[in-house]
């Protein structure tokens, strides 16, 4: 990635992220819960077989502990129930009738919002684009170790 690029990149994806933050609130909002919870239910509604913390930590890709804080929020409002495990990290969390009625709501709000921003990208073109924003993505994770990591 050449500077220029590096500069637009950053630009270009921090519009992005205030965008998609705007989007789930906006979203969330007349159900009383935040961008955080949104992922959350999304993977939970497409799992039918319900999820564990850890499980749902990595897919929403943050820490345990905010995965616990929307779980907790989520089964205080009755949107999740857990199924006792062994141990806590092995519960499996899975969405109450009322949570799977917003989830499917949340799905079709996002899944309209998706098909406007992509509009008149091809099919090919979206996919070679999340492909490649991937290895970008990756490459980062790997330049923090590798220029960050060691350094004190």
């Amino acid at each position: 990635m050449i500077q220029r690029g590096f500069d637009r990149f950053s630009s270009l994806i921090n519009t992005a992220s205030k965008g998609l933050l705007k989007i789930k609130l906006t979203a969330m909002r007349d159900y009383d819960l935040g961008s955080a919870h949104t992922a959350c239910l999304r993977y939970l509604y497409l799992s039918r077989n319900g999820l564990t913390q850890n499980q749902i930590s990595k897919k929403c890709e943050v820490n345990k502990a905010q995965t616990s804080r929307v779980l907790s929020n989520l089964i205080e409002k009755n949107y999740v129930v857990s199924c006792e495990g062994d141990k806590i990290y092995n519960k499996i969390y899975m969405l109450t009738p009322e949570g799977q009625t917003i989830a499917r709501d949340i799905n079709r709000r996002i899944t309209e919002i998706c098909d406007f921003v992509s509009g008149d990208i091809p099919d090919e073109d979206l996919k070679e684009f999340y492909f490649t924003l991937e290895k970008i993505c990756n490459r980062i994770r790997e330049s923090e170790k590798v220029f960050f990591d060691n350094k004190k």
